[in-house]
């Protein structure tokens, strides 16, 4: 997955087996039973790249190009997601600190209370 998040392209593999001279970067098959296809999608916000989603199939061709451009519509809806739930908990923590330093500022002498 660190290709797909350092070039931040998506990338459909129909077959590993008969791609495998022209892919990226090369899977592992540690398995007896490997996975055939597959779909990666970075998780994209302006130019960073968040993570990554993929799916994938024992089965040669089991996705296809509209599979792969709504996997891509998932990966951007999640990572617009992982941006606002990461403002959000920036913003909850700012707006405890600033509850700290009134109710100080409010229990000091010379306060407003």
């Amino acid at each position: 997955m660190g290709w797909l998040r350092e070039s931040r392209q998506s990338l459909l593999v129909a077959d590993f087996q008969r791609e495998a001279a022209r892919l990226p970067t090369q899977p592992l098959n540690e398995s007896a039973d490997p996975m055939r296809s597959g779909v990666f999608v970075p998780l994209l916000l302006g130019d960073r790249a968040l993570g990554a989603i993929a799916i994938q199939s024992r089965q040669p061709t089991a996705f296809s190009e509209g599979q792969h451009r709504l996997l891509s519509i998932v990966a951007n809806q999640a990572a617009a997601a992982l941006e606002n739930a990461r403002l959000y908990d920036q913003a909850s923590h700012r707006a405890e600190a600033e509850q700290r330093r009134a109710d100080r500022a409010q229990h000091q002498p010379g306060g407003f209370g």
